[in-house]
C-alpha cells in the first residue's frame, strides 16, 4: 500500500513540474507578436488557460498595469508539488510545510534583491568614480534601480529632497539588511524543519 501511494506522489509530482513547465513555455510564446496565430500555441491554451484564468479575475494582482496572475499560478503550482514531495519523504510537519511555502515566495524575492543590490552597488562605485558620466549604460542603470530608490527614499525621507547619492547608499544598505537578516532567519526556519 505504502509502495503505491508513493508511486502515485511521484507520478503527481511529475505530472505538477511538466505542467509548470507547460507553463512557462506558453506564457514566454505569447510574448512572441501574433502568438496566436500559431497552432502549438492554441493548443498549449486549451490546457493552460482554464487553470491562469483562475487568477485573472483578482484585481490585487495587478500593479501599474502587470499582471501577476500567471506568476501566482506557478507558485500555487509550486507549494503543491513541494508539500507531495514532503508528504513522499516523511517530513510533512507544521513547522516543514511552514518553511517550504515562505521559502518558495522568498526564493524569487531574494534573487531580484540581490539583482538589486549589485545593481545599486555599481551605480554608487559609478557615482563615486565617475560622477559627470554620461555613459548610457548608467543611464540605463537608472532607469531599473529608480523604482526602489523611489520607494526607500520616499518612506526615509518623507517631504524631503534628498541628494541621489544618499538615496542611494540609503537603499543599499536598507536592501543588504533585508537580504541578510531575512536570509539568515530562513536559513533558522529551516534548520529547525529539519532541512
Amino acid at each position: 500500500m505504502i509502495g503505491i501511494f508513493a508511486i502515485v506522489l511521484n507520478i503527481l509530482i511529475f505530472f505538477l513540474q511538466m505542467y509548470s513547465l507547460f507553463i512557462v513555455v506558453y506564457i514566454i510564446l505569447s510574448w512572441v507578436p501574433n502568438s496566436e496565430m500559431y497552432p502549438i500555441r492554441s493548443f498549449m491554451g486549451k490546457f493552460c488557460e482554464p487553470y491562469l484564468e483562475l487568477f485573472r479575475v483578482h484585481r490585487f494582482l495587478v500593479l501599474r498595469n502587470i499582471d501577476f496572475g500567471p506568476l501566482v499560478a506557478l507558485i500555487v503550482l509550486s507549494i503543491i508539488r513541494s508539500l507531495f514531495i514532503l508528504l513522499l519523504y516523511g517530513k510533512f510537519t507544521v513547522l516543514a510545510i511552514l518553511f517550504t511555502i515562505i521559502s518558495i515566495i522568498w526564493d524569487p524575492i531574494a534573487f531580484f534583491m540581490t539583482l538589486y543590490l549589485i545593481c545599486i552597488a555599481m551605480r554608487y562605485a559609478g557615482f563615486i568614480f565617475a560622477p559627470h558620466s554620461l555613459h548610457p549604460f548608467w543611464h540605463a542603470l537608472d532607469i531599473l534601480i529608480n523604482p526602489a530608490l523611489n520607494f526607500i527614499s520616499c518612506k526615509l525621507y518623507p517631504n524631503r529632497i534628498v541628494r541621489y547619492e544618499v538615496s542611494l547608499f540609503s537603499t543599499l544598505l536598507i536592501l543588504v539588511a533585508l537580504r541578510f537578516g531575512i536570509g539568515t532567519l530562513m536559513y533558522l526556519l529551516g534548520r529547525l524543519a529539519g532541512f
